[in-house]
């Protein structure tokens, strides 16, 4: 909420200014953000403005060209390859540290190796040991992920083979709930997921717990045998299932019904709706009044592509 209000705050205090001068302040919040020591949500959020700005210079760029195509100027056999190729290449190497463990990196040679790297030459200094609740959290392993995340968008918007591959439908349908999806994962870990671990599997698999401490207050999932790893799979599956059908019903029903609250809302604070005396009657108030009232005063019709 915080990181997404700043950028709101950036755009709207450089609307007037040049395209030039609001990247350049853009980027410099983002170096500012990620240099302050958070959690680098909000380095993320500017990071997202500026790849957001990026992808739109794409674009118009791309239109340009089709209205009037560029002159060609002929390259080595090398030079084509690395030019066609080079955002693959990006994508693997994010991927690849995407793949960074975020505990015992010192395990593997590999890890230990990007790790080091990422703590001596590019996490913020003031940023790689933060205190939270009296808890003690390491930022590298964060900040490995975030420049993965951000190598891997980039390596999407100049590939058209990668934006022909995400093209397919599964990949827009989990882009189409990806906000739900952001909303209740945490939910949904917590809640049905972390019951069926602690509760169910054990009585179908007795070793797939491991209690420690004085009396027992922490739990670790230890699977050695198969019957445990595959109950465990299963049980996954169907969270996961479940919580993409939940977002589905969520992007159907409460997403919109959201948007069509908001346009009210916004035409009643512009006085072009009132909000009539019958809806506040005692006798009127059955718990979907306000429901329904606000599906009244929605358009009949509302056009889900044009809010997108």
């Amino acid at each position: 909420m915080r990181g997404s209000f700043l950028v709101f705050l950036v755009l709207t205090t450089t609307a007037s200014h040049t395209i030039l001068i609001r990247r350049t302040i853009l980027a410099l919040t983002a170096l500012y953000f990620f240099n302050s020591g958070e959690f680098l949500s909000t380095f993320c959020f500017f990071s997202g403005a500026l790849l957001a700005d990026l992808s739109l210079y794409l674009r118009a760029y791309a239109s340009d060209s089709h209205s009037s195509p560029p002159q060609h100027h002929p390259k080595s056999r090398w030079q084509a390859i690395i030019a066609e190729h080079w955002p693959v290449a990006l994508a693997m190497f994010a991927l690849f540290l995407g793949t960074m463990p975020p505990e015992d990196q010192d395990f593997v040679k590999y890890s230990r190796l990007v790790y080091n790297f990422f703590l001596n030459y590019i996490t913020a200094e003031d940023g790689t040991i933060l205190f939270l609740l009296g808890i003690i959290v390491g930022d590298v392993d964060r900040t490995i992920g975030a420049f993965a995340g951000i190598l891997l968008i980039i390596s999407i918007l100049f590939s058209p083979l990668l934006q022909r591959y995400l093209s397919n439908r599964y990949f827009l349908f989990l882009g189409s709930i990806s906000f739900p999806l952001y909303l209740l994962h945490g939910t949904f870990i917590r809640i049905p997921l972390q019951w069926a671990i602690i509760w169910v599997l054990p009585r179908i698999a007795p070793d797939a717990l491991e209690y420690y401490g004085k009396e027992g207050e922490f739990v670790d999932l230890r699977c050695g045998q198969f019957k445990c790893k595959f109950m465990a799979s299963i049980i996954f599956i169907v969270w996961l299932a479940s919580l993409l059908a939940f977002c589905k019903v969520w992007k159907k029903h409460i997403d919109i019904l959201g948007i069509r609250f908001s346009r009210w809302a916004e035409e009643f604070a512009l006085g072009k709706k009132e909000i009539g005396f019958n809806l506040w009657r005692p006798s009127s108030l059955d718990g979907w009044s306000l429901l329904s009232y606000v599906r009244r005063q929605s358009s009949p019709r509302l056009d889900t592509e044009k809010l997108r």
